[in-house]
C-alpha cells in the first residue's frame, strides 16, 4: 500500500533512494508553499542534504555547466545575489543589509539544486506542478471554512451568521486578509494564479497527464478564479485577466474548433463578467478610486491613508532617491530608512509610522543595488521569452511575477524569494523536459 502511494507520487525504482528523496522533497515543497513558509526552509536544507548524499557532485555540476541555458541563467541568479551581498558594504544599516542577504539566499540555492538535479526530477516536473495545484486547492478550502466558521457566532442564545468582523461593516471574513490566513494576500495571489495557469496547461496542452474531463478542468478554473477574487488583490485581478487573454491568444485560438472554443471559454467569460460587475459595484473599487483622487498636500501636512495613495507616495520618493544614486544604489540596508525619512520630510509621517517599504520590487532593487541589479532582474524575467523552446508555463509565470513585482516588494519576504527562485528555476530546467 505504501509503495502504491509512493508510485502515484512519482517514486521510481529505476533510481536510487536518495534520487527519490531529492525529488519527493521538491514535490513536498511545492505542495506546502500555499500553507505558509514555516516548513519551507527545513525542506530546502533537507533537499540540499539529499543532493549532497547523492554523490557525483562534480558530474552533476559539469552537466549543468555544459548546458548553456542553465549556466547562463545560474550566472544571472548568482550575480543578482552577489550584488545584494556587496551592498552590505554600501549600507549604513549593516544589520538590516545582512538580514536581507540571508532572506535572499534561496535565490542561489534553489537554482543550484534544481539545475544540477537528477533526471528523475526532470521527468517528474509535472508532478511537482500538480502538487502545487493540490496544495493550493486545499489551502483555499481551509481559508473558506475558516471564514465560514468565523462568520457564525451566538448572540442572545441564537446562532447568527455575520460576515463582517465586529462593527467593521467595511471588512468581510471572506475577503482579503481575513480570507487569506496563510499568506499576505499579495503572495497568496501568486500561488493561486500559477495554479490557474497549471490547470490551463493540464487541461488544454497536456491532456494525457491527469485523467479529468474538460468540464472538470473548467470547474477547477472557476473555483480558483473565485478564490483569487476573494483574496481581493488588485494585482491579482490584473494577473487573472492577463492569463486569460494570453491563454486565448496563444493556446485556444487556432488549435480548436469554434464549438470547442465556445464551450471552453464561455464559462470564463461569464465568470469574468460577474467578477467585473462585483468589482465595479463593490466597496473595493470605490475605495481605490477615492484613494487615487485623494492624494493631496496641505502645507506641511499630507493626507495619505489608503494603500493606493501610499504606493504612489512610495514610488515618488523612491524615484527621487534613485535620481541621486542611480549607479550603485544606497545599499539594501538603508532602503527603508531613507525612504521613510524622505517621506516624513515631505509630510507623510504615516510611511514611517507603519514601517512601509517601496511596494515595487523594481524600484526597491534599483534603490538598493543600483542600475545593474535592476537590469539583471529584468533579464531574469524576459530572457526566457527568447528561448528556442521553453516550458509552456514559463510565460504565465513571468506574467505573474513581473506584474506582482509592480505592486509589492516581493523579494523582501522569504515567501516571495522562494516562490520566485523555486518556480522560475524549475520551469527553466523543465524546458528541456518539454523538448
Amino acid at each position: 500500500m505504501h509503495y502504491r502511494f509512493l508510485n502515484k507520487l512519482g517514486y521510481s525504482n529505476e533510481y536510487t533512494i536518495l534520487n527519490n528523496i531529492s525529488y519527493l522533497s521538491l514535490l513536498t515543497m511545492a505542495f506546502v508553499f500555499p500553507f505558509g513558509i514555516s516548513l519551507l526552509p527545513y525542506l530546502l536544507w533537507f533537499a540540499g542534504l539529499a543532493w549532497l548524499l547523492e554523490g557525483k557532485i562534480l558530474i552533476k555540476i559539469k552537466n549543468a555547466v555544459t548546458n548553456k541555458i542553465l549556466f547562463f541563467y545560474f550566472a544571472l541568479f548568482l550575480v543578482f545575489y552577489l550584488l545584494h551581498l556587496l551592498s552590505v558594504f554600501n549600507s549604513a544599516n549593516s544589520k538590516e543589509a545582512w538580514f536581507d542577504v540571508q532572506v535572499k539566499l534561496a535565490i542561489v540555492v534553489f537554482p543550484f539544486i534544481i539545475f544540477t538535479s537528477n533526471n528523475l526530477i526532470k521527468k517528474k516536473i509535472n508532478n511537482i506542478l500538480i502538487a502545487l495545484v493540490a496544495g493550493t486547492i486545499i489551502a483555499v478550502l481551509i481559508c473558506f471554512f475558516n471564514s465560514l466558521f468565523q462568520s457564525f457566532n451566538i448572540t442572545d442564545g441564537h446562532l447568527v451568521f455575520r460576515v463582517h468582523p465586529g462593527n467593521q461593516d467595511w471588512n468581510n471574513y471572506f475577503l482579503a486578509d481575513y480570507f487569506s490566513v496563510f499568506h499576505h494576500p499579495s503572495y497568496f495571489v501568486m500561488f493561486i494564479s500559477l495554479a490557474i495557469a497549471i490547470v490551463f496547461y493540464l487541461g488544454f496542452s497536456k491532456r494525457n497527464i491527469v485523467n479529468l474531463q474538460r468540464w472538470q478542468f473548467i470547474l477547477l478554473l472557476i473555483f480558483l478564479s473565485v478564490a483569487l477574487f476573494l483574496v481581493s488583490s488588485r494585482a491579482g485581478l490584473i494577473i487573472w485577466a492577463m492569463i486569460i487573454i494570453y491563454f486565448f491568444i496563444n493556446d485556444l485560438a487556432g488549435r480548436y474548433t469554434l464549438n470547442e472554443k465556445i464551450l471552453s471559454f464561455l464559462p470564463l467569460v461569464l465568470l469574468a463578467g460577474v467578477l467585473v460587475f462585483l468589482l465595479i459595484n463593490g466597496n473595493r473599487f470605490r475605495v481605490v478610486a477615492d484613494e487615487i483622487s485623494a492624494i493631496k498636500k496641505d502645507g506641511q501636512e499630507s493626507e495619505c491613508a489608503g494603500s493606493s495613495e501610499i504606493r504612489v507616495v512610495m514610488w515618488e520618493r523612491a524615484l527621487d532617491i534613485i535620481k541621486d544614486n542611480p549607479l550603485l544604489g544606497i545599499g539594501t540596508g538603508d532602503v527603508k530608512d531613507k525612504l521613510q525619512r524622505n517621506a516624513e520630510i515631505e509630510g507623510y509621517s504615516i510611511v514611517k509610522d507603519r514601517n512601509f517599504n517601496v511596494h515595487n520590487q523594481y524600484l526597491e532593487t534599483w534603490m538598493g543595488i543600483g542600475v545593474f541589479g535592476f537590469l539583471i532582474l529584468l533579464l531574469l524575467f524576459f530572457v526566457p521569452l527568447f528561448f528556442r523552446s521553453s516550458h509552456y508555463l514559463l510565460p504565465y509565470l513571468i506574467i505573474i511575477l513581473s506584474t506582482s513585482f509592480l505592486f509589492e516588494s516581493m523579494l523582501n519576504r522569504l515567501a516571495g524569494v522562494m516562490f520566485f527562485s523555486f518556480f522560475l528555476s524549475l520551469l527553466i530546467f523543465g524546458h528541456q523536459a518539454e523538448e
